[in-house]
């Protein structure tokens, strides 16, 4: 057993020491690089283009389904 833990502490050890670390990646408009300027921000509503609309009664499914259903050819 001590044997296993041994092989397994060693093994992630040198594999730790193996791995690089991440670039340093900056986004475009990083506020630490000056060359890209200040960026104009505007506000977009979350509703967007929203009217309002009022329940009204049901009408009537089974014409509306006939004129949009393929036509069938009768023989």
């Amino acid at each position: 057993m001590r044997k296993i833990f041994t092989a397994v502490l060693v093994t992630a050890t040198l594999s730790g020491c193996t791995v690089k670390l991440p670039p340093k990646i900056l986004p475009i408009h990083s506020p630490i690089n000056a060359e890209t300027g200040i960026q104009k921000v505007h506000h977009h509503s979350g509703l967007g283009s929203y009217s309002h609309r009022r329940p009204v009664e049901p009408k009537p499914w089974k014409q509306l389904n006939e004129e949009q259903s393929p036509v069938k050819e009768t023989e």
